[in-house]
């Protein structure tokens, strides 16, 4: 059972999809959701929408080489918020890597940053992260975040490429105030 399976009721999940999908087609005037939307930006996009949420943290754990699902994931989830006229939301994308996509060269690098400046996304560079429910703890830095959400890559099979997950979703009104 996932955590998202285990916090929320199917029931709960789908309700808020589909208010999400009404709210985006209402500000949009009729147009639904592009269906390009993973189910994971989906789900962020919907409880963003609902004010349910208000920070994520896309995390790549350890020495994952294929960021890009990562990346795309944030920014997509940004650019909707935007569209839907969220904007207390704030996102950090954390990584390995010492600038954004450093493993696919120095254009691609350049570009990223340039995507990610725009949508307001934070990006955490040369650290490896670890993840506690609503915690991104952050090393080198020995500093951490403390989010709503918190999104990750996963493989589904040997040699697939990475899919997002997210592995913290508590509900809000259950949530407990971080340590302090």
């Amino acid at each position: 059972m996932s955590a998202s399976q285990h916090f929320m009721s199917p029931r709960m999940r789908e309700t808020t999809v589909e208010e999400s999908r009404a709210g985006w087609a209402r500000a949009q005037g009729g147009i639904e959701p592009a269906p390009m939307l993973s189910d994971d930006v989906e789900q962020l996009v919907a409880e963003l929408w609902l004010g349910q949420i208000h920070t994520v943290a896309f995390v790549a754990l350890g020495e994952e080489t294929c960021t890009l699902p990562l990346y795309r994931a944030a920014i997509t989830t940004a650019r909707r918020g935007w569209a839907l006229g969220i904007e207390d939301a704030r996102y950090w994308l954390v990584t390995p890597e010492p600038a954004p996509l450093a493993n696919y060269g120095t254009a691609a690098s350049a570009a990223a940053a340039a995507r990610l400046e725009p949508e307001a996304i934070t990006f955490i560079g040369s650290t490896f992260a670890e993840t506690r429910p609503g915690i991104v703890l952050l090393d080198p830095q020995n500093e951490c975040l403390h989010v709503d959400r918190i999104v990750t890559l996963t493989r589904t099979g040997v040699g697939a490429l990475p899919l997002t997950q997210i592995v913290d979703n508590p509900p809000p009104a259950v949530r407990t105030a971080p340590p302090a």
